[in-house]
């Protein structure tokens, strides 16, 4: 009995000794994924935004405001913005209708619960329908496509009609934009200005 304990024991030992010598193994890597250092391109910082040129705009009525768009429009200049000096001097409106039809109007801005509609009567845009007032181009604008939306055709947006000046900021243009403009809109009496970041 002595003896078959001490072989069981022998046994265990010469193992044990088999699997310490052993030499360690490395572990698996997934098959096709292999560690390139020397592939790997170190980026720089990406640009906050692309140059920009800006524009100081002496006037612009609503008359200028649309022969600037056309020439943005023909231009590509998809990202330009137009901030005015004066604050809320943006409006959404319907143009001038005549005399006779300014009643009909005012009902069906009623039915549609445009609450802040004012009927203009005196000056250039007699029987113009003011609809709201905006702090920027986009708010007015976007009040006009919600509008057009429902069936409401004939909604404008535009700065309101007062004295205006404005800077316009055209991303990646330079100075040879500025010579198309002051080529195609004279009227805004155009000219170069710094650009102020608004980071």
């Amino acid at each position: 009995m002595n003896g078959l304990i001490k072989l069981v024991l022998a046994l265990n030992v010469a193992l044990l000794g088999a699997l310490w010598t052993l030499p360690a193994s490395e572990p698996e890597r997934p098959v096709g994924l292999e560690w390139h250092p020397e592939r790997v391109a170190v980026l720089g910082p990406a640009p906050d935004h692309l140059p920009a040129l800006c524009v100081r705009i002496a006037r612009l009525s609503l008359d200028d405001y649309a022969r600037l768009h056309l020439w943005l429009t023909e231009q590509s200049f998809t990202a330009a913005t137009i901030t005015l000096e004066r604050p809320l001097g943006w409006w959404t409106y319907l143009p001038p209708v005549e005399a006779k039809q300014t009643a009909t109007v005012a009902r069906d801005l009623a039915a549609r619960a445009i609450k802040d509609a004012v009927l203009i009567k005196k000056g250039p845009l007699r029987h113009a329908f003011a609809l709201g007032i905006h702090a920027s181009e986009a708010q007015a604008c976007a009040q006009r496509d919600s509008l057009l939306v429902t069936g409401f055709l004939g909604v404008a947006c535009g700065p309101r009609p007062l004295p205006n000046r404005a800077v316009l900021t055209l991303p990646g243009a330079d100075e040879t934009a500025l010579a198309g403009l002051i080529a195609a809109v004279p009227e805004v009496r155009a000219t170069a200005v710094a650009c102020v970041s608004t980071h």
